[in-house]
């Protein structure tokens, strides 16, 4: 009953079907419930049903019977005597009912008759003031009120009805009591103010006209107070702003702030006005009534402060900015803290006058705060977001702006020779290691991993396959491997192979077609010298029973008959690997399939992903039932020797898709997609796996191989080197774009190479033309050497969603988002554009770091002493210089 359904349509129906449910209502709940504050006030014992025919003679014989009146009820028993049509006085009056005998008083009501130069109102009239339009209204400040009823005189025309507010405390001032009255007709000024006297007597109803009861709610009197100095601007503008609020506090002989007001042990409330720096808390009996803010603190102003990312913090805050309705308690939180925000009034007043939703009197909240100097609403009493209430108040989330940056926690380092100790005990233990489990050992860059594994696996007499990055690391490392075992090589495709063979290989693997390359491969071998050599040398290393050096991709999906396969590096990439179709790819598709059936189920397959295109909206890829689906790839070349431009084979034995959006300009829809090839599945699920990497995630690995993974991590060794770190800008790529962080980063770079993105290498000075971002792994020449490191490699929205999926993360609509979010990360609290989901964040945030640890590892700074300069806003770790140029 605490929510308040609105039909906006039509207010006469709205207001029958309100006051028919609550008297639904009321008929079951009134009768059970008579507990609550008892109010001593004065209510006739004989109930008048209809004051019109019984005439004044029975009014005026009330006086006569004022000995034998009720004295006290709850607002239960109240309500039901109304029904009864019972009068009562709001009031407790002692000597004959006058105001002058004015006692006590614990109810308020407020009368609406929709009169106007005493003509009734119809309903339909724009002056006219509904039932419905009260409910909002009380609604809308928070007023609670116990119960209301329609009076006799009432019609579904013509609304005539009371709304009854009850108080915790008991009002023993006569003056106090009449200013509360006058406060509740500032909010409400529909409301018949001849109806304000102590002594006021009203007449009761008839059974069926209680609605709304809630008879446990009572009335907060700071809240009557926030309302109706709102209120009191309804109809100002900006020159009689400050007049109109002097005169509300004159007339209600309040100061600027508001005085507080103390409540006696009793429960009785007198307008005592304490000092505004003391301080009275609940305990021996007595407690303060004060509203939810006091005398403020002297707030500096702050300046510089982006709405924007603002809103990004606060979630409060952003439905405000984003047009939702907020009720006034929530407004007037905002506002109470926008107050000492440069440019906040002004941003205020922009987004309510924009909205229509609010009422006149919103537009000018932010200047009642100011001119009543309220202090700063805590976000715990407004923000229904408990991830708000990090905050303590919107000032202080303004305050904290997106270069804070402070370590929280020291993390702790072990000396070089401690790690290589750990890590050789560690990999022994792994190679030893019995059954099948993935044992992933996280090491930092530098330590010496491949190295000591190569001795390892010499020493001990074991035969391994030992998988690197690529053929260029593959190579680098056959001398160190063939120094201590026999070994074979997979070779790569030979270099001098004819550019017509060449271009067909390139379009077969292009598109995804993997056994057509290799039967294209085989055919050709039969003529060409160089290629029949490679054959042979595949064929040697397939079947080698002596240790076998390969790339991460072919020791994916090539069963080897060794049970050991170890990975120099992360092969987290091959294991979920991306790529790409176009729309024009996927009708091209079923233009060449010449199985009816199949090209009918593909057709049908690619009209729906047509019409569905939704951005960014993660869609588990189908599987087609195709009677020739092993036949597919032939017919695909057979009728397209070229033309197809993406893997569109590849899509077809995907697990996840999502639709990018559109480059600027970019007219081509393409459809992203991710595959995992589990380490779990078919022959790999039979083998010991050992990772060796700097940069490997054990959130990541435990998502896709539960208990099977075992974890090590010997990453974080004392550097002998110096790490620095520049946040003066976010540096990632949009961050880059711009001349001025271009030219900034020149500036400083003093001639040291520059490892970045490598689609700013031309604008960057010294940029290193073979190593970037994605390319990082494996370089040993910058060894010792001072280095500059710039950008925050950022994946795009879709690759962070697509891992997710492929790691069975849910996703929610409300987790695409990202925004400046407070992270704690390696021991630094600071600000960083992320996802609210913890499991999203923790994907992106491996994924850069990764990046950043390879290309700082190029300098091998836990060796050598040499420098590296890092231009991120990423939070790294074992940094010892921060740098941060730009001021707010």
């Amino acid at each position: 009953m605490n929510t308040i359904i609105i039909i906006q349509n039509n207010i006469k129906a709205q207001s029958k079907l309100i006051v028919s449910t609550y008297r639904a209502f009321f008929s079951k709940y009134s009768r059970r419930n008579k507990t609550g504050k008892l109010h001593k006030l004065i209510i006739d014992t004989i109930s008048i049903k209809d004051k019109y025919k019984q005439g004044d003679k029975t009014i005026k014989s009330i006086e006569k019977r004022k000995h034998k009146w009720t004295l006290h009820a709850t607002a239960c028993e109240l309500a039901y005597r109304i029904e009864c049509g019972h009068t009562f006085i709001w009031s407790y009056l002692e000597g004959g009912v006058k105001a002058i005998n004015f006692v006590s008083a614990s109810i308020l009501v407020l009368d609406f008759d929709n009169k106007i130069d005493k003509e009734n109102i119809p309903i339909w009239d724009s002056r006219h003031f509904s039932v419905t339009q009260a409910l909002i209204r009380a609604y809308e400040y928070n007023l609670d009120f116990c119960f209301g009823y329609t009076t006799l005189s009432h019609s579904d025309t013509t609304h005539k009805f009371r709304l009854v507010f009850q108080l915790q405390e008991t009002i023993r001032d006569a003056s106090y009591f009449k200013k509360l009255i006058e406060q509740l007709f500032v909010v409400f000024p529909e409301a018949d103010k001849g109806c304000k006297s102590a002594e006021k007597k009203f007449y009761g109803s008839k059974v069926g006209s209680i609605f709304y009861p809630q008879y446990d709610k009572y009335l907060d009197l700071s809240k009557l107070e926030l309302a109706s100095r709102c209120c009191s601007v309804r109809v100002s503008n900006t020159n009689t702003l400050s007049r109109d609020l002097k005169r509300y506090e004159s007339k209600f002989g309040l100061k600027t702030p508001s005085p507080s007001i103390y409540i006696e042990e009793s429960g009785e409330i007198n307008p005592k006005t304490l000092s505004t720096n003391q301080v009275v808390t609940e305990g021996g009996g007595s407690r303060v009534y004060s509203p939810d803010y006091s005398t403020p603190p002297n707030y500096e102003k702050l300046r510089h402060v982006n709405f924007e990312e603002l809103c990004q913090r606060i979630k409060i805050l952003d439905d405000f900015a984003s047009g939702k309705k907020l009720l006034h308690p929530k407004l007037f939180g905002i506002a109470s803290a926008l107050q000492y925000i440069e440019g906040g009034e002004k941003w205020y007043k922009q987004i309510i006058s924009s909205n229509p939703k609010y009422s006149a009197e919103k537009y000018y909240l932010v200047n009642v705060c100011k001119h009543s100097n309220y202090h700063v609403m805590s976000l715990h009493r407004f923000s229904p977001y408990p991830e708000d209430c990090r905050f303590s108040n919107i000032y202080e989330a303004a305050k904290i702006n997106k270069y804070h940056w402070k370590i929280v926690e020291t993390l702790e380092t072990m000396t070089l020779e401690v790690a290589e100790k750990q890590l050789d005990d560690t990999l022994v233990s792994a190679l030893n290691a019995t059954d099948n489990p993935i044992i992933v050992i996280k090491k930092a860059t530098g330590l010496g991993g491949t190295t000591q594994l190569a001795n390892l696996l010499g020493k001990m007499e074991l035969k391994a396959v030992v998988a690197f990055p690529n053929h260029a690391l593959k190579r680098e490392k056959i001398e160190l491997f063939s120094t201590y075992s026999k070994l074979e090589v997979t070779p790569q495709l030979p270099a001098n192979i004819p550019s017509e063979i060449k271009k067909q290989l390139e379009y077969y693997y292009q598109i995804g077609a993997y056994d057509t390359a290799s039967k294209f491969i085989s055919t050709k071998s039969k003529s060409n010298p160089a290629l029949k050599q490679y054959m042979l040398n595949k064929f040697d290393a397939y079947k080698s029973s002596n240790s076998v050096l390969t790339t991460h991709s072919q020791a994916i999906h090539v069963d080897f008959i060794h049970s050991t396969y170890i990975f120099d590096e992360d092969p987290l990439k091959n294991i979920l690997e991306n790529g790409k179709v176009t729309f024009g790819d996927l009708r091209l598709l079923v233009d060449v399939v010449r199985n009816y059936q199949d090209r009918y189920v593909l057709d049908k397959y690619v009209e729906w992903l047509d019409k569905w295109n939704i951005p960014s909206t993660i869609e588990k890829t189908a599987t087609l039932g195709l009677n020739n689906y092993n036949k597919l790839e032939d017919e695909v070349l057979n009728e397209c020797q070229e033309g197809l431009t993406s893997e569109v084979l590849r899509f077809l034995e995907s697990d996840y898709f999502v639709q990018s959006l559109p480059e600027s300009g970019d007219n081509v829809r393409e459809l992203n997609f991710i595959k995992h090839h589990s380490l779990n599945n078919d022959f790999l699920a039979n083998k010991k796996i050992i990772i060796v990497s700097a940069t490997a995630s054990e959130f990541i690995y435990r998502k896709l191989y539960g208990d099977r993974v075992q974890f090590f991590d010997l990453s974080n060794v004392e550097l002998q080197g110096t790490l620095q770190q520049d946040r003066s800008y976010s540096y990632s790529r949009r961050s880059m774009s711009q001349e001025k962080v271009i030219e900034y980063l020149n500036e400083r770079t003093d001639g040291l190479p520059v490892i970045t993105f490598n689609a700013f290498q031309s604008r960057i000075a010294n940029a290193v033309p073979d190593i970037y971002f994605g390319k990082t792994e494996g370089f040993d020449e910058y060894k010792g050497r001072d280095l500059v490191v710039a950008g925050t490699p950022h994946l795009s929205m879709v690759d962070y969603l697509l891992y997710a999926a492929a790691l069975g993360i849910e996703i929610k609509a409300s987790d695409f988002r990202m925004s400046s979010e407070m992270i704690t990360h390696n021991g630094i609290e600071c600000y960083f554009n992320t996802f609210e989901n913890e499991e999203l964040r923790k994907i992106q945030l491996h994924f850069i770091e990764e990046q950043l640890e390879q290309a700082i590892g190029r300098a091998r700074l836990i060796r050598t002493d040499a420098r590296v300069v890092v231009y991120t806003n990423f939070p790294l770790r074992n940094v010892s210089d921060y740098t941060t140029i730009r001021k707010l």
